[in-house]
């Protein structure tokens, strides 16, 4: 589970930033809440299965995806996929003369098999500037490594087994992700908690092929439907088409496994939906390409569906950037609920969602140290700040004192009678 993740000189971010996922030590008027929002992992840590981001248009709140995908993209490709000379994907602060050629800072605290990991780097487009990793087998944190430019320390008792990989981390690479390339058992399985730390923005396109191959399988297919029907999306069903007669022929000599995945995707889902005679009688079903025929937020939806529900299944972390755009309010809940639930979330499966939705902002959904503020300063740098900072008590009106300005982070809107001709017909 993700415990915090900071970024400092990214974007938007000028100063370090940090979004935690640990429980304040608050009570809310719910005792259900408490119990079902937080995880317990020790006597003295609570995490949090969901947070919210809200802000003002260009107040940098997608920017916390946008590090979070980035620092993921880096430690999962930097050794595989890049070469020497090849750029680093960050872009510093650009708006003060102190950050403009500063390297751009990402790290994050997360658990894993009962661990407590520390782990980030500075990075600028050209190489790694510095790079560490902690555990904390009990109390005490434990440096596993730590880097300057190409000077790589490790812990003695790793030495024999990592120190041989620094002849072949590029200056433009991640000494984890060479290790994890190498198939060393811990960097690997840190490799892979990032793995399953998903970021996405807008329509969720990226995640539909999922979707497809969980609706083609015969033990899988059931639950994904249920997830979407729970939601009342309009249909009864979805169902792959036959497969494009001109690709199968074309994966004819391709090997089994490669062969069904693509022969699968080659597939158009299709919704189901009721037909009714005059007298309001079910009398059979139409199939509806959902693709072509379908609103862009059930497509949305559909999308969304297998990871949602591969997610709640086997736990992980989802970090998304509005949530809650071509979506009904009450949808959007939903899918909040189930993660804010140690029902329908038994794994701890964590949501971190950005979003304008302010009907979330009810205290009987979230605790108040699930919702955070993205707000700009005079200099235009992004700030995080949790609502706890701002201790209102438990039974304000969340929404209305946010609407309200009282917790920052909302639009400042001109008056609009004093454009110029604003007062001519048009």
């Amino acid at each position: 589970m993700l415990v915090e993740f900071s970024v400092e000189n990214y974007k938007s971010f000028k100063e370090r930033a940090t979004l935690s996922m640990v429980a304040a030590n608050i009570t809310s008027e719910d005792p259900d809440l408490d119990k079902n929002a937080v995880v317990p992992i020790s006597a003295n840590l609570g995490l949090l299965r969901c947070a919210g981001v809200y802000g003002a248009n260009a107040s940098g709140k997608s920017n916390v995806v946008s590090a979070i995908a980035s620092m993921r993209s880096f430690v999962l490709d930097s050794s595989s996929k890049m070469t020497a000379g090849d750029k680093i994907g960050v872009e510093p602060f650009r708006l003060s003369t102190e950050t403009a050629n500063a390297p751009s800072l990402f790290e994050v605290v997360f658990r894993l098999d009962g661990i407590q990991y520390r782990y980030g780097f500075e990075v600028t487009q050209e190489a790694v500037v510095s790079e560490w990793l902690f555990s904390v087998p009990k109390k005490a944190e434990k440096c596993l490594f730590r880097r300057t430019n190409q000077d790589i320390e490790v812990h003695k008792e790793l030495r024999a087994e990592w120190h041989p990989l620094t002849e072949f981390t590029r200056p433009n690479a991640l000494f984890l992700s060479v290790m994890a390339q190498f198939e060393r058992k811990l960097p690997k399985e840190l490799n892979g908690w990032f793995d399953r730390l998903e970021t996405t923005v807008g329509l969720h396109d990226e995640y539909r092929n999922f979707t497809l191959m969980l609706v083609n399988s015969d033990s899988l297919k059931n639950n994904v439907i249920s997830l979407i029907r729970s939601l009342d999306l309009g249909f009864e069903d979805i169902h792959l088409s036959e497969p494009d007669a001109t690709l199968v022929s074309a994966y004819a000599n391709l090997d089994g496994d490669l062969k069904d995945t693509l022969t699968t995707l080659s597939k158009r889902p299709l919704s189901s939906h009721i037909i009714y005679d005059n007298g309001g009688h079910p009398v059979g079903q139409a199939e509806f390409e959902i693709d072509k025929n379908e609103s862009h937020g059930t497509r949305k939806l559909v999308a969304l569906a297998g990871q949602l529900y591969s997610l709640l299944r086997r736990g992980g972390v989802f970090v998304v950037d509005e949530l809650d755009a071509r979506l009904h309010p009450l949808i959007t809940r939903r899918i909040v609920e189930m993660f804010n639930s140690e029902i329908t979330n038994p794994d701890g499966a964590q949501l971190i969602f950005v979003t304008h939705d302010t009907n979330l902002l009810d205290k009987s959904l979230l605790r108040r140290d699930q919702i955070w503020f993205a707000e700009k300063d005079r200099f235009a740098s992004t700030h995080l700040v949790s609502l706890v900072e701002y201790k209102p008590r438990n039974d304000a009106a969340l929404e209305k004192n946010y609407l309200q300005g009282r917790y920052g982070a909302i639009p400042f809107l001109g008056d609009l009678t004093r454009l110029p001709g604003a007062s001519n017909e048009i």
